[in-house]
């Protein structure tokens, strides 16, 4: 099979103007003195589909049906800690990684070569095997802990999705995915991985591990909202924040606010301080606090729309004049609007959503929908996407409330 006669017209124009953007955006790059994120996506993009253009579409589509092999070297990897026993300079004999790995030379030596042909590793000599600028990362514990959740718990999950569709296509409940057939649990994600430490901790390094990249950092809340402008003794509730890191930035950042931080008993943190304190509480609950602003960083995208719902309209049942609902999280591009890079990025959490807890990452236009289900009067002030940060900001306030 060939592509179309247009397809093969194209192409060459096309592949020269991907050559003349992928020049430019080298050029471009290497006279700044700071890298470009927007630059870097753009030749990013530009030589993935110079790559697509290249290669026979049989070949092409092959590739990717294989990557699974190279996710379970790489949880070879994580597993049998052979990025640490690797030493971060200079190199090491095949014979001494197998044998501090308890893995026999000749598996371990065809993992590793594996992973040389994507970029990950050096055989700088023959049997003797060192770091790349790819490869050290995985030294880095977070990121060791977010390669070992996508290619343990995520990798495993991803091959029950067909399944979890032929048994339940329209299901919105989070204990009917693909990660309960993969686990064979009655159980929604979180409360099976509470039963089980080593997995849970296993999420909790890779969750970090994400939120420490700069696209998840806290300055994008601090500076997408005008905190300085709320007034002295203003009462920010942190729903669902666990340790209450967002408070912690934010309290260092505005000493004039106080803060709530709430969540589940046995989850939520315990100390306490003049301006930031810890109450245990259930956000489908109603919301006890009455507050300025209720923080929900990172929270909604876990949970199907009944649920979602739920949680907001705890919240908005307390609004009252001046106080708002304050949601961080993804929102949706339509398609083709962002560079396919960072489309595929969200598209590829949205994907875990739906295998993991039968939710999705939202539009703008599905994040109203959702909005009105709560209450009519909710009513979105505004949305914005800090630059370089992967989520929005969204504000809401609850039309014709009062003050008690």
């Amino acid at each position: 099979m060939t592509g179309s006669p247009i397809d093969s017209c194209d192409r060459p124009e096309r592949m020269r103007r991907l050559a003349t953007t992928i020049n430019t955006c080298v050029t471009a790059l290497s006279c700044e003195k700071e890298r470009s994120s927007n630059l870097a996506q753009q030749l990013q993009g530009a030589c993935e589909e110079l790559l697509h253009q290249i290669t026979n579409p049989r070949d092409y589509l092959l590739n990717l049906a294989q990557g699974h092999r190279i996710e379970a070297a790489l949880q070879c990897i994580t597993r049998f800690q052979l990025a640490t026993i690797i030493p971060p300079h200079g190199a090491i004999s095949l014979g001494e990684i197998a044998l501090r790995a308890n893995l026999p030379p000749q598996k371990c030596g065809r993992i590793l070569r594996l992973l040389i042909t994507a970029h990950i590793f050096d055989e700088p000599t023959p049997g003797a095997f060192a770091h790349n600028r790819t490869s050290l990362f995985l030294r880095d514990e977070q990121i060791h802990g977010m390669v070992a959740y996508y290619t343990g718990e995520s990798l495993r999950v991803a091959s029950f999705l067909a399944d979890a569709l032929d048994h339940w296509p329209d299901s919105q409940q989070r204990n009917e995915t693909a990660l309960n057939l993969a686990y064979n649990t009655p159980l929604p994600k979180f409360d099976f991985f509470a039963t089980e430490p080593e997995r849970a901790a296993r999420f909790s390094r890779a969750m970090m591990g994400m939120a420490s990249h700069d696209r998840f950092g806290l300055h994008h809340l601090i500076g997408a909202f005008d905190w300085a402008g709320l007034p002295p003794g203003a009462t920010v509730v942190d729903v669902g924040a666990s340790s209450g890191h967002c408070s912690h930035a934010l309290a260092t950042a505005f000493e004039h606010l106080n803060f709530v931080v709430q969540d589940l008993e046995g989850t939520v943190g315990n100390s306490q301080a003049s301006r930031l304190k810890f109450m245990a509480h259930d956000f489908f609950r109603p919301q006890p606090v009455i507050a300025d602003i209720y923080l929900l960083r990172w929270i909604l995208h876990d949970y199907p729309d009944a649920e979602a719902s739920a949680i907001l309209r705890a919240q908005a049942s307390v609004l009252r004049d001046g106080a708002r609902i304050m949601i961080m999280d993804g929102v949706m591009m339509p398609p083709g609007v962002q560079p396919r890079s960072v489309e595929r990025a969200y598209r590829q959490v949205d994907m875990a959503m739906m295998m993991m807890l039968n939710s999705r990452e939202r539009d703008l236009s599905e994040w109203r929908t959702l909005f009105h289900q709560v209450d009519p009067r909710l009513r979105l002030v505004s949305t914005c996407k800090p630059l370089e940060s992967s989520l929005s900001v969204t504000v809401l306030e609850l039309t014709g409330s009062e003050r008690p």
